[in-house]
């Protein structure tokens, strides 16, 4: 049982499980606060496994996602401007111009 005084608590959507710094577990319940500030938790341990914490947090999934389609767009605009500036270069190349590599420098 899980009652957060202040704030709605339901199911949790999804199975999440985590294994951080020696602490596994799984997600049974979240709670919505409507805003900051100090609630009052009431954890009661009926049916659970000796040994059972209670862990408060922010979930992990959104973070997780944020993550990984965040590296998908760096990944895909790095290819996107290697893809652009490969072509812009054999068209230099093509019109006779040689672009930085043709580009004598004077010597000293």
């Amino acid at each position: 049982m899980l009652a957060v005084v202040g704030a709605e608590v339901g199911d949790h959507s999804g199975s999440v499980s985590y294994s951080i710094s020696g602490h596994t577990g799984q997600s049974v319940a979240s709670a919505r606060v409507p805003r900051d500030g100090r609630y009052r938790v009431v954890f009661g341990a009926d049916g659970a496994s000796p040994g059972a914490e209670l862990a408060i947090g922010p979930g992990l999934g959104g973070r997780i996602v944020r993550i990984i389609v965040g590296g998908f767009a760096v990944f895909l605009l790095g290819a996107i401007a290697g893809t652009v500036l490969i072509v812009v270069t054999q068209a230099r190349r093509r019109r006779g111009g040689q672009g930085a590599a043709g580009v004598a420098l004077p010597m000293r």
